[in-house]
């Protein structure tokens, strides 16, 4: 309802609708392993991305998502790579910059976040984009990125702005990520360490390597100059406070290790409250908090003039 009512206060003030960011809460427990919906998990990446390049006005941030550790600046941008035609970038660093980025190989593209590789040819299905794109080499320098249509196979005309692959999924790939994350769980003794050395990945990692001090932050770190409003602080304060002890209740259910618990994967209490208290406006307040002075808004249902334009100019 937030973002809803926003894009349309913007859009009667004449302002651009699309600069309103939502980061979507998580749609899945912490710790019983099941991964995110797809899409939220896209949503969830792409809305960083764009708080990471400053391309919003407005952030519209549940409880959950406030809560939950994300990845850290520098991950996101080690995460990011853009390819023009002329770089001298190789094709096995570009095949390696997709998979870090989320995107699925496949043998052929046909739709949206996958990729292929046929010799000198990378071909790419990017969010959002009309048409597929195939990225030709000659040696290890980019020749020609072209658009191709999918069902012939056939190249069309070139692209003219380059290529920005950024990640597909909140968690990006990153070997360096993965090493830090074996050692955590070799000095833990973690009995699914041999499990994650076989196949670089179990039910939960997603969720559980954010525990890592390294490489993930909480959410207000990646926009710091950014004044916060909250709506209705008592319920805010409360929907966080019930997250936290839910998924306390839920690790221990889940019978995960100490070293994921929720102290590691979660913003802290007094972390939360100093943010509540950073707020520049509160809605819903209670008179006086923290000082602040208060401003009651009286408002009434306005009549119904349509069709009668007379009404409502009198």
């Amino acid at each position: 309802a937030w973002v809803k009512n926003l894009r349309g206060a913007l859009s009667w003030l004449g302002d651009d609708p699309d600069q309103i960011v939502h980061v979507p809460a998580p749609d899945t427990d912490f710790y019983h392993g099941l991964p995110m919906h797809a899409g939220i998990e896209q949503q969830r990446a792409a809305a960083l991305q764009r708080i990471l390049q400053g391309n919003f006005r407005c952030a519209v941030v549940p409880a959950r998502s406030l809560l939950l550790r994300v990845p850290a600046t520098t991950t996101l941008k080690n995460a990011i790579r853009t390819v023009n035609v002329g770089d001298a970038l190789g094709r096995d660093e570009c095949v390696t910059a997709l998979w870090t980025a989320g995107f699925r190989r496949v043998d052929f593209v046909e739709e949206e976040g996958e990729f292929s590789v046929r010799g000198g040819l990378v071909d790419v299905g990017l969010p959002g984009e009309s048409y597929p794109v195939r990225i030709e080499w000659f040696g290890d320098q980019v020749e020609t990125i072209r658009w191709f249509e999918p069902a012939t196979q056939r190249s069309l005309h070139p692209r003219e702005t380059p290529l920005f692959i950024s990640p597909l999924q909140e968690v990006p790939r990153h070997p360096d990520l993965a090493n830090a994350w074996e050692q955590r769980m070799e000095q833990r003794s973690d009995a699914r360490l041999a499990d994650f050395r076989a196949r670089g990945d179990y039910a939960g990692f997603s969720m559980e390597i954010r525990a890592l001090e390294s490489g993930f932050a909480t959410l207000d770190t990646l926009m710091p100059e950014i004044p916060w409003v909250v709506a209705s602080p008592a319920l805010v304060g409360s929907s966080l406070a019930r997250h936290r002890t839910g998924a306390e209740m839920s690790h221990a259910q889940a019978g995960r290790p100490a070293h994921v618990g929720p102290e590691h994967l979660l913003a802290s209490e007094s972390h939360c409250r100093r943010l509540l208290d950073r707020a520049i406006l509160w809605t819903d307040a209670p008179e006086g908090s923290s000082g602040r002075p208060s401003v009651a808004f009286h408002t009434m249902p306005s009549p119904a003039y349509a069709g009668r334009m007379e009404s409502a100019l009198t």
